[in-house]
């Protein structure tokens, strides 16, 4: 039993004791939780039995699934809430979505925070999120977040010099990682390390892979075998953006 359902059920007990309106609390909280649309009868049963509801009998939550006009089949055998009612579901059981906040100790699991002390605010914030993420064992958070910081720094840098129109589309909207990779790479006036080069590549890999790839969970060795390239790079461009001496 996860967490937050446990504290899920926990809440939607005190506001229905009615196992129909459970049951759309239910649909409601997979749709929000869950990236795979709806949920079985039988999921749903799991629900009860998982939050110490009891065993529901799967002919009645069926029932109630067909005949509730707040739900619509998707599937042989898949359930979800009409869009119409989500916001009515948001108001009856979304308070009890927002579970209390984790509180972690800063680290300098992968990246030292003592190198955006004295930067932008919002760099250091990254790299605190970066490293409570690896903490917390949430592994595509913490690589999507290190994509984030890359991407940010090479735009630091291209700002500092005053050539960002070089990483800027005709909209004056800059471009993504991969654009700007590739231009960084081929800057004449902008010299990375040999390290630093690999982790480019080994950044923007796994945080593709983190945000991008539903079937695909990053693992903290994927992290570990970044990670010196990372803390290379994140230094160089804080040096090259002349945001640290």
């Amino acid at each position: 039993m996860t967490s937050v359902l446990k504290q899920y059920g926990n809440c939607i007990a005190k506001k229905t004791p009615s196992i129909q309106e459970r049951m759309i609390a239910f649909l409601y909280f997979r749709s929000e939780t869950s990236n795979v649309a709806g949920a079985s009868p039988n999921e749903l049963r799991q629900d009860f039995i998982d939050v110490n509801f009891g065993d529901p009998n799967i002919t009645r939550l069926k029932k109630y699934l067909k005949k509730d006009n707040r739900t619509k089949k998707i599937s042989k055998d898949k359930w979800i809430l009409k869009n119409e009612f989500c916001d009515d579901a948001l108001a009856a059981y979304g308070s009890c979505l927002q579970i209390k906040k984790m509180e972690i100790e800063p680290t300098d699991s992968i990246i030292p925070q003592e190198l955006t002390n004295e930067t932008r605010s919002y760099l250091h914030e990254i790299v605190r999120q970066i490293n409570g993420c690896y903490d917390a064992t949430f592994y595509d958070a913490c690589s999507v977040m290190i994509r984030r910081l890359v991407e940010t720094l090479i735009i630091e840098v291209y700002e500092h010099k005053k050539i960002q129109n070089k990483i800027t589309d005709t909209d004056g909207n800059y471009f993504m990682l991969k654009k700007l990779i590739s231009q960084i790479l081929r800057e004449p006036d902008i010299h990375l390390g040999r390290n630093a080069k690999k982790g480019l590549e080994s950044v923007k890999e796994l945080g593709d892979q983190s945000a991008h790839n539903r079937r695909f969970l990053a693992k903290q060795s994927d992290i570990d075998k970044i990670q010196s390239n990372t803390r290379t790079l994140t230094e160089e461009l804080l040096h090259l953006s002349n945001l640290i001496k």
